[in-house]
């Protein structure tokens, strides 16, 4: 009877350790298995931060290129405008994913059953940057819309000054030609010399005056033709070859002005002074034998 007792003690006793030790059992498994829960949880938080500092890195490279090209050019190009628009879109596009990761992240550990004051600490700051980030590439966006009306704005002006510089060019070309032009024929003069026969025959000269044919001299006729005689720059001609025995001067000019050069033959006509010479006729018209 008494080792009956004993058995019965000794089961029971067996049996409370027993249940001391599933419970125990029960503890360590929940805790490896949150333990488990936790090292996943932590290694997502290790992903997503790393998949965001890559979306940073790539952020800021290409805010490298861009600061680059705009700064590059005073006036740059369509296509390097175009270059640094693309590259503000795919800046923003991996802004919204950094977001969109940040997000996830923060909803997994609000929920999750333990709280990690540091990764939280961190979402918070990847949260600021990514606010400090839109905030420049809202302002790079500005800037580059300001250019774009500042470089439209200059071409416009550009475009006026140069339609305005053409005209003024334009007209001081027509105003130079006409100066040129009077300035010319201010300068012109006329020449031509013959026998008394031939100035008669065409047109030049005709006889006037006397006596039944007698003391008729010859006079410079008004309706002459001009294309017979040889236009000269008064600034520039001052003699006249002519190589005759004799020569008169049929229009008028003043004496004191030419003279006419030879002995045996006159060799040619000087004019001494061109301005009086030419005053009065700017046609000359010699006779010559």
């Amino acid at each position: 009877m008494r080792i009956t007792l004993l058995l019965f003690a000794f089961v029971a006793l067996v049996g409370c350790q027993q249940k001391k030790i599933d419970r125990m059992q029960a503890v360590q498994d929940s805790l490896s298995q949150l333990a488990e829960v936790k090292d996943v949880a932590i290694n997502d938080f290790i992903g997503t931060m790393n998949a965001i500092q890559t979306n940073l890195d790539s952020i800021k490279r290409l805010e490298d290129i861009v600061n680059i090209s705009s700064s590059k050019n005073a006036e740059p190009k369509a296509s390097d405008r175009q270059k640094i628009l693309q590259d503000l879109s795919v800046i923003s596009s991996l802004l919204e994913q950094n977001r969109e990761l940040v997000a996830n992240q923060t909803k997994k550990l609000n929920n999750s059953t333990y709280k990690v004051s540091e990764m939280q600490k961190m979402l918070d700051r990847m949260n600021r940057q990514l606010e400090e980030k839109d905030v420049e590439i809202a302002t790079l966006r500005t800037e580059m819309e300001q250019l774009h009306l500042n470089i439209s704005t200059l071409n416009q002006s550009l475009l006026a000054a140069e339609e305005q510089a053409e005209e003024q060019a334009r007209v001081i070309e027509e105003k130079t030609t006409t100066i040129d032009e009077q300035v010319k024929q201010m300068n012109t003069a006329y020449y031509v010399f013959g026998t008394a026969k031939e100035l008669i025959e065409n047109g030049i000269v005709e006889r006037e005056g006397g006596f039944l044919g007698l003391g008729r001299s010859l006079k410079f006729r008004k309706d002459f033709n001009p294309d017979l005689f040889t236009e000269i720059d008064i600034r520039e001609v001052h003699e006249i070859s002519l190589n005759a025995k004799k020569a008169k001067v049929i229009t008028t000019h003043p004496a004191a002005s030419f003279d006419l050069i030879g002995d045996e033959k006159i060799e040619k006509l000087v004019i001494n002074d061109p301005e009086r010479f030419w005053e009065t006729n700017r046609y000359l018209v010699l006779v010559v034998n």
